[in-house]
């Protein structure tokens, strides 16, 4: 037991130096956002910076040099800071090695050499995966969250835009009357104001949404805009027609899983009911017709 001890104390101890070094580095302020701020001075309230901070640490996440499989991975996921890498990667080795040790100490319990190395291994193998299961499964969430917002989005930048607002501001507009209703895809389109504000231009600031955000329809978005852009074509009339696109492409998508619905409750059904239905229903019968033949010798 002071064995276990010693090493608990000496996991709980890395883990707030590691922690503490961390949150230290993290809220050092990047020369960027300064001079951002004394750009704009008082034209911000304090809701606004904070949209600023969280807009800036989204303008670094997609740094070509920087945008790597894990990167775009955690970015989806809506972890965009410049320290999210890290802290990935101190949390999957913390709970590898906190595992690993509360598995070192159930293997107490089991008799078998076997056992003794299966558990520990097989409890660091979890706290290794875990943490790369649980951010794929936020980024799905984040990214059907995004494409069930797309269509309703799009029809209030169109009212915007046909009455009389450009681009730019209806986008803003919306991002703000939004940001309750669809929180995800509001504070993507406040990075995107922000990176207009920046001097992107405005096909690289809808392209950069669409590598930040992972979801096809934006992409496809982005592309039909850069087309407007060139072709000088009505910029509403492009978001009317592809918001009809994108509700179609829910639809199907709707119908696609009603399809498949019947095909995926056969096994449930062959594997879980229907053995305890044929238990109930013959069991009964079965029983009376033993007993009327034990009874006949």
């Amino acid at each position: 037991m002071s064995i276990v001890l010693i090493a608990v104390t000496v996991f709980a101890a890395l883990f707030l130096l590691v922690a503490g070094i961390l949150i230290v580095l993290s809220r050092r302020r990047d020369p960027l956002e300064k001079r951002l701020q004394s750009i704009r001075g008082d034209k911000l309230g304090s809701g606004e910076s904070a949209q600023t901070t969280h807009s800036l640490e989204g303008l670094i996440a997609i740094d070509p040099a920087s945008f790597h499989s894990l990167r775009a991975d955690l970015t989806h996921a809506g972890f965009r800071g410049k320290h999210a890498v890290t802290w990935f990667w101190v949390w999957r080795i913390l709970l590898a090695v906190g595992l690993g040790a509360l598995g070192f100490y159930l293997q107490q319990y089991f008799r078998g050499e076997l056992f003794k190395v299966l558990i520990p291994a097989g409890f660091v193998l979890v706290g290794f995966i875990a943490p790369h299961m649980l951010v794929q499964s936020r980024v799905q969430k984040r990214r059907d969250n995004i494409r069930r917002a797309i269509p309703s989005v799009l029809d209030l930048i169109i009212v915007c835009v046909e009455a009389g607002l450009s681009l730019n501001a209806a986008v803003q507009r919306i991002a703000k009357e939004m940001r309750h209703t669809y929180p995800e895809l509001a504070m993507e389109l406040m990075v995107l104001n922000q990176e207009i504000f920046l001097g992107f231009g405005r096909s690289e600031a809808f392209r950069n949404l669409a590598m930040r955000t992972g979801v096809d329809e934006l992409r496809s978005l982005a592309t039909v805009l850069m087309q407007s852009d060139r072709l000088g074509t009505s910029i509403a009339d492009v978001l009317r027609v592809q918001a009809d696109i994108l509700r179609t492409k829910r639809r199907q998508s709707a119908m696609e899983h009603a399809q498949k619905m019947p095909v995926k409750l056969l096994f449930p059904l062959i594997l879980f009911i229907f053995p305890e239905l044929i238990v109930v229903l013959l069991g009964p019968a079965a029983l009376g017709l033993y007993h009327t033949l034990t009874g006949m010798r």
